[in-house]
């Protein structure tokens, strides 16, 4: 039953954790053992404290750590403690079809409770380390175990990546060399003597040796080479005993390990290796010379490893798993070679060796030089798209500014940001307090000029006619009215034209469209405006839509000479959709140069854009716009602003034609 930390069932037997011992030791165990892994302690050394101090803390019945390989099976590279035979075959099967599991595992197999957390490297499990209880664990103690082993399996980690690392970094040179030497071999037994005396320098092994099964004798197999040997004596004890343990391997392609209990000192001769009745080192690992790729394609044979010592051997034990995939398959593909027939062989190394030759001379590395040359004078040379890009801005056509008619400042406003309004709407009403005091100035002058107007005339009806000066003073009557008359009529032009200004103060929308602005009346509330001032723009984003373009004055004159006819297009692509290419309509060049904000002169460009396409963007979208002006030399078109710079500091001319602005 496998089951997730934290998703255990209860059982009616169960481990408290009174009878786990004080968490916080395993903070002091794991300096130590961290210190110790990034030290120069043996492998065995630091596994053994490893598993001690699990067993301490946890208070386990055993613990056990473990090296996956890639044919399903492990090794077992220290255990602390008996393990029932049943579990080891349920964790056998367990990692065999769950390799990939990079989480903590938790099994219940009997009256057993048993942890495996695995030990990683990216996306790869390199081992398992085991814990096993004799009662069923608590579903609160779970994970304080999985946390415990967990720490540990980081630090074990640790020492055999860096372990790895390093053995792979000083053998890498060596396991060249080695597939080298095994493809030059001319036949199965040569490839084979060379293969277990150079893996031995690698492995840091005493002896190692190939076994097969043998063609007669079932579940029994025989030596094909073992280091040191050149002529091997099949009846001596020592390769019957080696035979016998590659057994397991070649037939049932388990991998057999065995492991000294007794260390020789340190210092020790080869003599001093502990060594087994039959003649074998105690220290030994047989394999099956599995292909990563395919594990059963060299089932039939098997290799054997044997070290002085159990250090020795946990410290090779690491590269394993990454030399063996790819030995077992250069061997494979050299056995496959070997089959071949010797002059099919001969042939193919002489054509090599002929080709070689040919290939490898002076006059053919000019030769290659030279045509690499002339491949390069015709590519500069031979005419390439040329093309001027300058920046745009998607616009639509029917664009109008909303300006201020008055000094003064905003005393309604019907609209606000986005809307949508229809030609001759009522945007907004000014109000502009120097204009209303001209109209009241303007009202009382006509006032008093009427009042004005009024006397005189009650005075020319009350004139005495008897009177001797009655002429003068009716003449004098007349010319004051008339005077004042004039005065009036042009007080009420006045008038009338301060009060069609007042009406201007009403804005109204000049065409159908959208309000473009951006906090419209909190801007307009707080801001006196002055006459001319722009207030918002209106644009109908329903009509025709334009890039406008900024030609640089250096590119104006190539642009000019291609687009001075109207309806040629350009390409250009959104900014924001840069993936999508589209065409625009040339319509519109202006006919000098201009510098409206004197940053530099240039050519104002306007291309006419299908909505369709300017739907894909929005109002003010940034583009980049590609005219095509012509073919010119490859050469020119990389190196142009090298060359025009050079041009500047130096007044060197080129001749039309041959790259140069046309103006």
């Amino acid at each position: 039953m496998l089951a997730k930390p934290g998703g255990v069932t209860k059982c009616e037997t169960t481990v408290t954790m009174s009878q786990i011992s004080d968490i916080s030791d395993a903070e002091r165990l794991l300096d130590e053992l961290e210190v110790m892994a990034n030290s120069d302690v043996s492998s065995r050394l630091l596994v053994t404290q490893a598993l001690s101090s699990i067993r301490t803390i946890l208070q386990c019945q055993a613990t056990q750590l473990n090296m996956t390989l890639a044919s399903g099976n492990w090794l077992t590279l220290g255990q602390l403690g008996d393990i029932h035979p049943s579990l080891k075959e349920e964790f056998q099967s367990l990692v065999g079809s769950k390799r990939s599991v990079q989480d903590p595992l938790y099994l219940k197999v009997d009256e057993f409770s048993c942890f495996l957390v695995p030990l990683t490297s990216g996306d790869n499990v390199h081992g398992f380390l085991v814990t096993v209880f004799q009662v069923p664990v608590p579903a609160d103690g779970v994970s304080t175990v999985h946390s415990v082993m967990s720490a540990f399996a980081e630090v074990l980690n640790l020492r055999f990546t860096r372990r790895r690392a390093e053995l792979l970094s000083e053998n890498w040179l060596h396991l060249q060399r080695l597939i080298e030497d095994i493809f030059a071999s001319n036949s199965i037994e040569q490839s084979a003597d060379v293969f277990v005396n150079r893996a031995v320098l690698m492995f840091s092994a005493v002896r190692i040796g190939l076994a097969t099964k043998h063609s007669i004798s079932k579940h029994s197999s025989r030596m094909v080479a073992v280091s040191g040997n050149s002529l091997l004596d099949h009846r001596s004890p020592e390769l019957k005993a080696m035979g016998m343990a590659a057994n397991p391997a070649l037939y049932e392609g388990k991998p057999v390990m065995r492991q000294s209990t007794v260390e020789p000192a340190n210092g020790s001769s080869l003599q001093d290796a502990p060594i087994d009745e039959n003649g074998c080192f105690e220290n030994l690992i047989a394999l099956p010379l599995f292909n990563s790729t395919d594990a059963k394609s060299i089932r039939d044979q098997a290799i054997i490893i044997e070290w002085k010592n159990r250090d020795s051997m946990l410290e090779t034990v690491p590269i394993l798993t990454h030399f063996l995939p790819l030995l077992a398959a250069v061997w494979m593909q050299n056995r496959y070679r070997l089959r071949l027939p010797r002059s099919l062989r001969n042939w193919s190394e002489s054509r090599k060796q002929l080709t070689h030759g040919i290939f490898s001379g002076s006059v053919f590395r000019w030769i290659v030089v030279a045509t690499i040359a002339c491949f390069a004078f015709w590519g500069l040379m031979s005419p390439a798209e040329f093309h001027i890009e300058a920046e745009g801005v998607l616009e639509p056509i029917e664009r109008r500014s909303i300006f201020s008619t008055a000094d003064g400042y905003v005393e309604e406003l019907f609209i606000e940001d986005g809307k949508v309004v229809k030609r001759g709407e009522i945007l907004a009403k000014l109000r502009s307090p120097t204009l209303q005091l001209q109209i009241e100035e303007s009202i009382g002058e006509i006032q008093a000029l009427t009042e004005k107007k009024n006397g005189l005339r009650i005075a020319s009806n009350q004139l005495n006619p008897s009177a001797s000066d009655i002429v003068v003073t009716q003449t004098r009557i007349s010319s004051d009215l008339l005077l004042v008359e004039t005065q009036e009529k042009s007080a009420k032009k006045k008038l009338a034209y301060l009060n069609s200004e007042n009406e201007k103060l009403t804005l109204i929308a000049p065409i159908d469209g959208i309000v473009l602005s951006k906090k419209l009346r909190s801007e307009l509330e707080s801001r006196p405006l002055r006459r001319g001032d722009s207030i918002f723009d209106i644009a109908d984003l329903n009509g025709e839509w334009h890039l406008a373009t900024r030609v640089a004055d250096r590119d104006a004159g190539f642009v000019r000479k291609f687009y001075s006819d109207k309806g040629c297009t350009v390409d250009f692509i959104f900014q924001s959709v840069p993936d999508e290419r589209f065409q625009a309509e040339v319509y519109y060049l202006s006919e000098s140069l201009e510098n409206a904000q004197g940053t530099g002169a240039y050519l104002s460009v306007l291309a006419k854009v299908e909505s369709k396409i300017a739907e894909k963007a929005y109002i003010g979208a940034n583009a980049n716009v590609f005219y095509s002006c012509g073919r010119e030399p490859l050469w020119y078109v990389w190196c142009r602003p090298i060359l025009e710079t050079i041009q500047r500091r130096l007044w060197l001319f080129v001749a039309p034609g041959a790259g140069s602005n046309p103006e």
